[in-house]
């Protein structure tokens, strides 16, 4: 009887450290766990670190939205990257209205920016700042005149195509150019404009562009090369010029950038997130789907990952899952002698998920 009392003693013992074990391992059906993304990230370009490369080829403005998003889901390292930013914008002053450091386009940027009234700072939740949304200065008369004479020496077939688009008179969306109201279309013409004649478009998007005022210009419809401006000018109206060109240079088409536009317009306060994850996984469309599929935590969770770096963005937008995390298994594995199981099975289930899922189970 005694014998069999030490029996089952073991079994239920044995039974127990299995299902602990089992618990321990952070493979789910629907989910992926932080400690998976951490694994993902670790070893590879943080968010700091991409901050700082931005830094060094002069791109401020996008620098600043990565120190905010580091701010907004405070990451330890935020400080590093602070300090870097005040430095260049203390050496740069100027860089502050448009975000960056080309010579070639300084000239085009020496009308001081706009002050922001006190409802406008509070609308956007952001203290006043010398930084200006690209559209608000566009938009004025002396920098958009300036803009277009800049583009009229381009010969870039695409940017000629773009300012031949002014003269369009059967427009859908935007009022004709040369009507009392034409000034929005002149400014989203002149951001396309800009945007072509200095490459920061990617191969696909400049395509799409240059097709759709050809069209337009031959007497076929407006519409698409309308929908398109008006996607650049809602983004512009939210990133200053550095901040822009970074930002659509990695959309490699016309879905992608009309579901960033509509993504940029509901997510104000989270703009700097949306920026970031694009940035750090290069994967504008991956960015687009998932906060889709996911529309109430999909930000959330991406700007969670952030903190992983690159590996761990990119995990998070392969995997396709919602984030889950689960500190109190995280203390266990930190804080008992099965430490070592668990980064085993943290590495496996980054490296191989169904085997890690399927031995979880077994467990």
């Amino acid at each position: 009887m005694t014998r069999r009392w030490i029996w089952v003693f073991l079994c239920a013992v044995l039974g127990l450290a299995a299902l602990v074990c089992g618990w321990l391992v952070p493979a789910y059906l629907r989910a992926v766990d932080t400690a998976v993304l951490e694994r993902a990230g670790k070893g590879g370009p943080s968010l700091v670190e991409q901050g700082t490369r931005l830094l060094k080829e002069n791109k401020l403005g996008a620098a600043e939205l990565l120190l905010e998003a580091a701010r907004q889901e405070a990451i330890p390292e935020r400080g590093e990257l602070g300090l870097a930013v005040t430095n260049v914008a203390a050496q740069h002053p100027g860089w502050e209205i448009w975000g960056g450091g080309e010579p070639y386009l300084q000239a085009l940027f020496t009308s001081p920016a706009r002050p922001r009234s006190s409802a406008q700072d509070a609308e956007r939740k952001k203290p006043e700042s010398a930084s200006e949304p690209f559209t608000e200065w566009v938009v004025r008369l002396e920098n958009r005149g300036t803009v277009l004479d800049y583009l009229r020496a381009s010969r870039r077939p695409a940017v000629s195509e773009i300012l031949e688009c002014r003269t369009l008179t059967n427009t859908v969306i935007f009022s004709a150019s040369g009507s009392a109201s034409g000034q929005a279309l002149d400014a989203a013409l002149s951001i396309a404009g800009l945007l072509l004649a200095e490459d920061k478009l990617t191969s696909g998007l400049s395509h799409a562009l240059f097709t759709a005022a050809s069209s337009a210009n031959r007497g076929g419809s407006s519409q698409s090369i309308e929908e398109l401006l008006l996607d650049l000018l809602s983004l512009a109206q939210r990133f200053n010029w550095a901040q822009l060109s970074v930002f659509v240079g990695q959309i490699p088409d016309t879905q992608t950038l009309h579901q960033l536009g509509n993504i940029a317009r509901k997510s104000e306060e989270q703009l700097a997130v949306l920026f970031s994850s694009v940035q750090l996984s290069g994967n504008p469309a991956g960015v687009a789907q998932y906060i889709m599929t996911y529309s109430q935590t999909g930000l959330k969770d991406l700007g969670a990952s952030l903190r992983f770096g690159t590996g761990g963005v990119s995990e998070l937008l392969k995997r396709r899952q919602q984030l889950y995390r689960s500190s109190l298994r995280q203390r266990a594995a930190q804080n008992t002698p099965l430490g070592v199981f668990s980064h085993v099975a943290v590495d496996y289930s980054w490296r191989t998920p169904g085997v890690a899922l399927a031995a979880k189970w077994c467990l």
